[in-house]
């Protein structure tokens, strides 16, 4: 070959290397951009549900006076959500830990009028 053809060869080969890259950057962009239009619906949309439960949480509080009910199950608590006694959430708070005075509370089935309250006494007797 000569140094012409070689030379036109490398810059061919150049050419496309460039070429490529910035392809490859563009396509990474793109999904990038998506991938962020995608977690911005999901944030959405849990936002939306976040909103749909404390509305009914609210609604719950209003309607029965016991909104949410603290039972022990299987040695550790466990808390329950309105009329149905729907499962709210598994506390991971040992029963056999508690004062023996919380523990007939606990029995009879411990209410909370509020998540707020809820919460503050998981805090203190979760470790």
């Amino acid at each position: 070959m000569n140094m012409k053809n070689t030379k036109r060869m490398r810059t061919f080969f150049l050419g496309a290397l460039v070429l490529s890259i910035s392809a490859w950057i563009g396509g990474r962009q793109y999904y990038l951009k998506l991938n962020e239009k995608e977690q911005e619906k999901i944030i959405e949309i849990q936002e939306a549900a976040t909103e749909q439960f404390e509305d009914s949480v609210e609604s719950a509080n209003i309607q029965n006076k016991k909104a949410f009910v603290i039972r022990e199950e299987d040695g550790y608590l466990n808390v329950y959500f309105g009329e149905e006694d729907a499962l709210y959430m598994y506390t991971g708070i040992a029963y056999q830990g508690l004062p023996e005075e919380l523990k007939k509370e606990i029995s009879n089935g411990k209410t909370f009028d509020t998540l707020e309250d809820l919460y503050r006494f998981l805090e203190s007797y979760s470790s």
